[in-house]
């Protein structure tokens, strides 16, 4: 199986406990919601441009990206995503274009629907970024930080509607992988974040409003009001709903004569860009690989489990964590009640990991060691530092979600990618660790060993002479 960035990210992940705990968590309501009724939206036909994608372009049009030129392809692709040259294009969503009115014709009736991102109360985009960089508020709005996206489009890949657009060109990785990691920076609806922090109306609201008064296709407000407004209209109406029920709930609700099914079976046979189902699955919800079940007592064969879950399934994962928090609870019970204290660190050992190093590419003479090798003492202390933050800041990752616990956006950005590097970090040390004992002949012995809990005692002479005393005075 060939190994593609996104996989290898996602096993590292998986292995490193960047889900550590799980992240099935409980939908959290936003404060806010909005109302989109399609019986009275025309799209703006008398007009050039629909009311509310004007005022979305004018109100946010010093946010859109200015890529840097000539834009790089990021690896493994040859390609990459260049808007830049379509900022004009209103009839879809671009990084310059968060809202857009679809068209569609049903039955002989055309029909206008804005489309923008959903708002949902438990968005799979803010559970799965890699980086944190996108965070629910309590206002019910997801807002992605361009200061910290990567542009990787795993929020598009999770997101139902499939809404963030990416830009490359622009953001952070140009300064530091430009050509490995990410591919520039997502772009979407934020509900006018900063209007709606100081209760005030998104601008194509108010856009829509000036247009028709009363007639509205949007109506804003406190997210209880807006529901019960919803319910009652459909049911007065003979409405149909959509957004209360897909995808665990949202903060946007659609009202339409039409059935939102009749509204899918088009788009589909339109092959629109942008579909809208009916039955949505929430990905933080969904079943977990049932791999993760088996319960193993090694750190070693929960990595190896962890990794081979991440090929078998695309759905998010609970039990790779929990396996991988399992293996270090038996290792530490395991050499704490056998009082093996052998494999902390010494006065010293920094030097002579040095000499066996230098030893094991034909540099010297390695010198005498005891249970375990110099370096296997601080390898050792350097991974456990690294689980030990990444248990803390999986905690926290955790604790976020609950309804009484609320940190800053930056908080949780900054947790989030401490978070995901020191995962990173833990698989490369993984790596080496296991590399070592495959690439240098000394090493070859332990092979047997890894899986057996056996060493060959000339091994042991010859590389551990002073455990080896010790073994034979007693």
């Amino acid at each position: 199986m060939k190994l593609s960035r996104r996989g290898f990210l996602a096993m590292s992940v998986a292995t490193t406990g960047s889900l550590i705990l799980g992240k099935n968590v409980d939908a959290r309501e936003g404060k806010y919601a909005m109302l989109v009724d399609l019986t009275k939206c025309d799209g703006c036909k008398d007009e050039t441009i629909p009311r509310c994608v004007k005022a979305c372009r004018d109100y946010n049009k010093n946010r859109f990206p200015e890529p840097k030129k000539p834009i790089q392809p990021y690896w493994p692709r040859k390609t990459y995503e260049d808007w830049s040259d379509k900022r004009n294009k209103i009839d879809t969503l671009t990084p310059y274009n968060w809202i857009f009115v679809q068209k569609v014709n049903i039955d002989g009736q055309k029909l206008y629907i804005p489309r923008r991102c959903m708002h949902c109360d438990n968005p799979p985009c803010v559970r799965e970024c890699p980086f944190g960089a996108l965070t629910k508020q309590p206002e019910g709005n997801s807002v992605i930080n361009d200061k910290i996206c990567f542009g990787g489009a795993k929020c598009r890949d999770v997101c139902p509607w499939h809404i963030p657009q990416r830009q490359a060109g622009v953001g952070i990785y140009l300064q530091i992988l430009p050509k490995y990691a990410g591919g520039g920076v997502m772009y979407k609806c934020d509900l006018c974040k900063d209007k709606i922090k100081k209760g005030e109306e998104p601008a194509c609201v108010i856009a829509c409003r000036e247009r028709l008064e009363q007639q509205s296709v949007f109506t804003f407000g406190e997210r209880k009001t807006i529901y019960e407004l919803a319910y009652r209209k459909a049911k007065e109406e003979g409405l149909y709903i959509y957004g209360d029920k897909q995808n665990g709930g949202t903060s946007t609700l659609y009202l339409s004569k039409i059935p939102f099914e009749k509204i899918e079976k088009a788009l589909k046979e339109n092959k629109e860009r942008f579909q809208m189902p009916v039955n949505v699955e929430n990905k933080i919800e969904s079943k977990f690989n049932p791999i993760g079940k088996l319960v193993l007592a090694s750190g070693f064969l929960s990595a190896a489990v962890a990794s081979i879950a991440a090929f078998s399934s695309k759905k998010p994962k609970k039990e790779e964590p929990i396996v991988f928090v399992v293996g270090v609870i038996f290792h530490i019970f395991y050499h704490g009640l056998r009082k093996d204290f052998a494999l902390l660190p010494k006065k010293g050992d920094l030097s002579q990991s040095i000499k066996v190093l230098a030893a094991m590419i034909g540099i010297g003479k390695e010198p005498p060691s005891d249970k375990y090798l110099p370096e296997q003492r601080i390898a050792y202390v350097g991974i456990g530092v690294i689980i030990l933050i990444l248990t803390v800041t999986g905690i926290i990752k955790i604790l976020k979600n609950l309804q009484w616990v609320v940190l800053s956006p930056t908080v949780e950005s900054i947790n989030t990618l401490i978070h995901t590097l020191t995962g990173f970090l833990f698989m490369i040390a993984f790596i080496v660790h296991v590399g070592t004992v495959l690439l240098f002949k000394s090493n070859w012995p332990l092979l047997k060993s890894i899986f057996t809990g056996w060493v060959d005692e000339d091994y042991v002479k010859h590389r551990h002479s002073i455990w080896y005393e010790k073994i034979k005075m007693h």
